[in-house]
């Protein structure tokens, strides 16, 4: 269950989102672990934050990531891992045992997830020990196919949203009224507007 009142900020679009939750929980000396290939917003929101980015690759031609390489990206710097899947660029959506792998390794070394899920509900933060560690960012122009609506949104544990209230409320003041009432009505539409849409 997500607080609607300190547990969602409501954002100019995904991408704000995502650098909002950088700004907000990551700090200057931290490292940010970024599996590639990534979403091109990921490393100067973690070069902005003063932190450092920690690459680890996801192999072709099946891009899976290996295991031993992921575990060694972890330790006593790591503040936070972004996640994507399905993956942008490549399509690929991890499997339940690569979450809960991923899902261990910050529960071991006490490490944020940023799940940047605007293609799909994939929730990380579902798995247990999760939700308190899990910042999760949608975006209304992946959901419903509106690309321009520019109305994202983060959810997650209050504490975490601390964090990235703080920094969104200098970043952007108010996003586009309009496209918030739309998006609104449009989380009224249930499954019947995904079932029509081609």
């Amino acid at each position: 269950d997500i607080d609607p009142v300190s547990g969602v900020v409501v954002t100019a679009g995904a991408t704000q989102g995502i650098f909002s939750a950088i700004m907000g929980l990551v700090d200057p000396g931290d490292e940010v672990i970024i599996i590639e290939p990534y979403f091109d917003c990921y490393v100067p929101a973690v070069l902005m934050a003063s932190a450092t980015p920690v690459f680890v690759a996801m192999h072709p031609p099946n891009w899976t990531f290996v295991e031993e390489e992921l575990r060694s990206a972890f330790n006593e710097n790591t503040k936070a891992i972004i996640l994507n899947t399905p993956n942008n660029p490549t399509g690929r959506v991890y499997t339940r045992e690569e979450l809960q792998l991923i899902a261990d390794l910050c529960i071991e070394h006490d490490v944020i997830v940023i799940s940047d899920e605007v293609y799909e509900h994939i929730a990380i933060a579902s798995l247990d020990g999760m939700f308190e560690r899990t910042v999760t960012v949608g975006s209304a122009g992946k959901t419903f196919g509106m690309t321009g609506w520019k109305i994202g949104w983060v959810y997650g544990h209050p504490e975490l949203m601390k964090g990235i209230w703080r920094a969104h409320q200098f970043i952007v003041f108010a996003t586009n009224h309009p496209a918030q009432e739309a998006v609104a009505h449009a989380f009224t539409l249930g499954s019947a507007y995904y079932e029509e849409y081609q």
